[in-house]
């Protein structure tokens, strides 16, 4: 508006009109040259920016990169770790396989001692019995029977000699009785088990009952395991001799799937399981048990009998 004033005046005024002209001239070369300021000022402003832009962008890059590489140390420090608590667990999983198959060769070797070690001793037993029954017991006949045709003064005295060598012969053939029933038989069969219920149930007035399952695969047990459960058995069958007075004893014997079970049942006194403490017998039960890795419940109550579950 100043411009165009001083442009109309020195029209109007032509003795004043280059007084005009120049202030006219002066003020827009003043003008062009703050707009060229103001210019150089913002394309500085912009370059500077566009170049902030650039660092910024070229941060983000870095930033990124560093970022992602913090990442992938993360990740990889993450998979050396899982790794390496793998190879550990492996480590001690093999560690706790050879321990397990040292220890099961130690107690198979352990239990084939042990039946060796039995057979020994069934084998001395046997000699013993055979040297009582048919040594020393035949002689002991054969002095009785000939000191009983002597003629002797006092035949009082003669009889009570008599008798006492009766007695003693009793008392043998009683040992050499004992000591072969308490041998193992050669091979634990089914049968052995029903003979040995039959045997014990016969000697204590009682009855037998004896179910043994046609599914049990009898082959596939080894004799570790045959001999441990004819000691079982031969427990339980001898504490039901002992304490429980019962009328009927019943041995069951089944399979389930890959499940074995083994029961003894009487109708005695029974007991109250958890006021009697665990005697000799049954701490040995327990004990061949766990040599084959089985489990075992003894249940009972007073006056409803007692029943030994077994199961492998």
């Amino acid at each position: 508006d100043y411009l165009s004033t001083l442009k109309t005046l020195s029209e109007v005024d032509p003795e004043n009109a280059v007084s005009y002209l120049q202030q006219h001239v002066f003020i827009n070369d003043s003008i062009l040259h703050a707009e060229q300021e103001y210019r150089e000022q913002f394309i500085r402003l912009d370059f500077e920016s566009s170049k902030n832009k650039e660092e910024n962008i070229n941060l983000k890059g870095k930033n990124m990169g560093y970022l992602l590489l913090a990442v992938s140390c993360l990740t990889a420090l993450f998979f050396l770790i899982i790794h390496h608590k793998q190879k550990n667990k492996k480590q001690q999983t093999d560690f706790r396989s050879k321990i397990l198959s040292i220890n099961e060769e130690l107690f198979f070797m352990a239990n084939n001692q042990q039946i060796k070690f039995e057979e020994g001793i069934n084998q001395e037993r046997k000699r013993v019995s055979e040297e009582l029954h048919d040594s020393a017991l035949s002689k002991l006949f054969g002095i009785r029977l000939g000191m009983g045709y002597l003629k002797l003064s006092n035949n009082k005295i003669m009889c009570n000699y008599l008798r006492e060598l009766q007695n003693i012969e009793t008392e043998i053939r009683g040992i050499s009785h004992n000591l072969k029933n308490s041998m193992l038989p050669n091979e634990i069969t089914l049968s052995v088990f029903s003979k040995l219920v039959e045997e014990k149930c016969h000697l204590g007035g009682m009855t037998p009952h004896i179910k043994i399952s046609e599914d049990v695969n009898w082959k596939q047990f080894d004799e570790v395991v045959k001999f441990q459960l004819y000691r079982i058995l031969q427990e339980g069958l001898q504490n039901i001799l002992k304490y429980s007075t019962a009328k009927n004893v019943t041995l069951t014997i089944s399979e389930n799937l890959e499940l074995t079970t083994l029961l003894i049942k009487d109708d005695g006194v029974g007991f109250n399981t958890n006021k009697v403490h665990q005697g000799i017998g049954l701490k040995n039960i327990a004990s061949r048990v766990r040599d084959i890795n089985g489990t075992f419940k003894i249940t009972s109550a007073p006056n409803q009998g007692t029943e030994l579950n077994i199961q492998f």
